[in-house]
């Protein structure tokens, strides 16, 4: 992934975030909420988030309602960028399951979701 990213200038995590924020709208989100939906951990988002915000990538601004609170959004070049390296990622993705049946994915699919699911909740 590093190698398949490095041509975009990003690191897998840089390209988690644009995602992440992606997903996340106009209003975007604080480094806290963006750290918990990331894959790895991060030791220190505000300087990744710095340094995407140097890049273009982001912008970061206090939320009105909640002052201690900064909160970064996708730019118009961050999503660009996302929108460039993504179908490069997802040919990845689909090299490296190829050998899985729908099924096979299906259930990797609901395991991945037990990982994240948070503690004590109810199973279906």
């Amino acid at each position: 992934m590093e190698q398949l990213l490095k041509p975009y200038g990003l690191t897998p995590t840089q390209y988690n975030v644009l995602r992440i924020l992606n997903g996340a709208g106009a209003e975007g989100l604080c480094g806290t909420e963006i750290g918990s939906r990331l894959l790895s951990p991060v030791p220190d988002m505000t300087r990744l988030l710095d340094r995407m915000a140097e890049a273009g990538l982001v912008v970061r601004e206090r939320d009105p309602r909640q002052r201690r609170f900064v909160r970064a959004r996708l730019t118009d070049t961050g999503r660009e960028m996302l929108l460039e390296a993504t179908p490069a990622v997802d040919a990845l993705h689909r090299e490296q399951f190829r050998r899985f049946s729908p099924e096979q994915l299906a259930t990797l699919r609901s395991l991945l979701e037990l990982v994240d699911e948070p503690e004590g909740a109810a199973r279906t």
